[in-house]
Order: structure tokens, then C-alpha cells, then sequence
């Protein structure tokens, strides 16, 4: 997990059409209903619900890290990192970096390697205060 400090791109990675979800790329008329989301990285998994971060299981021991800094902060977008920097994606996907917003100090994770939805078993694993 990297820290990002002030950043300076002009570009708003955070496309709420794209984050909403893949209606429109499935050719599906009108939004996603779907809210939860499941982004993994080598070593973690990140539980979204409608753009909050709402879990973050570790996968090695497969424990809730309740204490994780994404926990509960605002999935801002997407980044690829490229000729030029980071560049914005209109929606997460395999190989990109997740954007949470944390005021000062952004977390950006490391690279996506599944982009799925959890399993509903693990929505009731949840922290109470996420799963309402």
C-alpha cells in the first residue's frame, strides 16, 4: 500500500457513471444495482459498498483488518500507472491501482489482480456498523 501526497493530476479519476457500475458496459439500459463490490490485490481484499470501502480481509490469514486505512474511506477511483504518471480509469479494473480518499494522505493500493463481487457469506462477516 503507497501514500499519496497532495495530488496534483487535473484529471478527476472519479467517473460515477463508471464506479456505479457495468450497466452501460454490458449494454444493460439504466444503473447498476448491484452495491458491492470486491477488488483483490496479491495480498488483500477490498469490500466496497456503493463507493465505501466497507472490509478489508487479508488473505494470507484470511482476518478482517478492521484497522486497515481504506476501512471505511471514500473509493475516489482508478489509476493506471503509465508513460506519464498515474493516468485515470474510468472504472477499476485487473492491473490498476484502487484511489481511496484519506484527506491528506490518499491510499492507492497495489495492483488489482480480480475484480468480482463477494460472496454472500462474506457479506454477513462484516463489521456490524458496514453490513447495515
Amino acid at each position: 500500500m503507497e501514500s499519496l501526497q497532495n495530488p496534483t493530476n487535473p484529471t478527476n479519476p472519479s467517473n460515477s457513471s463508471a464506479l456505479d457500475g457495468a450497466s452501460a458496459a454490458a449494454g444493460l439500459p439504466g444503473r447498476e444495482r448491484r452495491r458491492h463490490k470486491l477488488f483483490v490485490t496479491q495480498n488483500t481484499e477490498y469490500h466496497v459498498r456503493d463507493k465505501q470501502c466497507v472490509a478489508v480481509r487479508d488473505l494470507w490469514t484470511g482476518e478482517w483488518r478492521d484497522e486497515h486505512p481504506a476501512v471505511g474511506r471514500r473509493l475516489f477511483g482508478a489509476v493506471r500507472p503509465g508513460v506519464y504518471g498515474l493516468e485515470p480509469l474510468d472504472a477499476p479494473e485487473v492491473d490498476c491501482l484502487l484511489w481511496f480518499e484519506n484527506g491528506e494522505n490518499d491510499i492507492l493500493t497495489s495492483r488489482l489482480t480480480v475484480v468480482t463481487r463477494p460472496a454472500k457469506r462474506c457479506l454477513r462477516k462484516y463489521p456490524a456498523e458496514a453490513a447495515a
